[in-house]
């Protein structure tokens, strides 16, 4: 998140405020901030989530916040007077802890438009006679060899804790067995399938989501074109 330099804020308050977003379980790319007028206004993207701080006068703890309640609508609570930028954190804080679960609801990304978006594998236009044969032993052999690359990106990109590495493992040994009974297709389709299940177990962002497998294809699809 870039806060920028707007005037009627004091810059200490927003660099506070920034650090309970740094500590809070919410990625702090989805955070955005902008100020209007006396107003610092923090959002959760992609959701109606909001934390709103108002500087009342010019002395440095004329401070009064608000936030949306986290029901039906998602209504502004009433200003409640601070009598300083720590009381303004603490009630941050507090909000970004019970806002956790339902802002993942929001930005964990929609995996039904991601399989739409992602004709290429399963569109009826690349299901060619070509794709009803079975991979040959140098494919597996080139396939296999990918999928450990692939294993190796998402340790890099992902940081995997122990038992989400242990079950990405497990689905891509599962990819690279089934090329001894799939035909290029079905693999296709599973793949695919293996993929979305890997993006859902590690909640990342719709972003994200896409930004894996697109590396996906890139690394498997390499050198055999079987993705592209």
């Amino acid at each position: 998140m870039e806060l920028q330099d707007f005037g009627g804020f004091f810059n200490s308050h927003k660099n506070a405020l920034l650090e309970i977003a740094k500590n809070s379980n919410i990625q702090l790319s989805l955070f955005r901030a902008k100020t209007v007028g006396e107003q610092f206004k923090i959002n959760i993207a992609g959701s109606p989530l909001e934390f709103i701080v108002q500087q009342a006068g010019i002395g440095e703890d004329d401070l009064y916040c608000c936030w949306t309640y986290l029901s039906d609508g998602y209504p502004l609570s009433s200003w409640i007077k601070n009598n300083s930028i720590a009381d303004v954190c603490a009630n941050f804080s507090s909000w970004l802890s019970s806002a956790e679960k339902v802002a993942s609801g929001f930005v964990e990304p929609d995996l039904w438009q991601e399989l739409q978006d992602a004709p290429p594998t399963l569109s009826h236009k690349s299901f060619a006679e070509e794709d009803t044969k079975k991979f040959t032993e140098a494919e597996k052999d080139q396939i296999r060899e990918s999928l450990l690359q692939y294993e190796n990106i998402l340790r890099e990109e992902l940081d995997p804790v122990k038992d989400d590495l242990e079950l990405i493992k497990e689905k891509l040994d599962y990819l690279g067995n089934a090329l001894d009974r799939l035909n290029r297709f079905d693999w296709k389709g599973v793949s695919l399938s293996t993929v979305i299940g890997i993006v859902t177990n590690m909640t990342v962002d719709s972003a994200t989501a896409g930004h894996l497998y697109q590396l996906f294809q890139q690394t498997i699809g390499r050198g055999i074109g079987l993705l592209g």
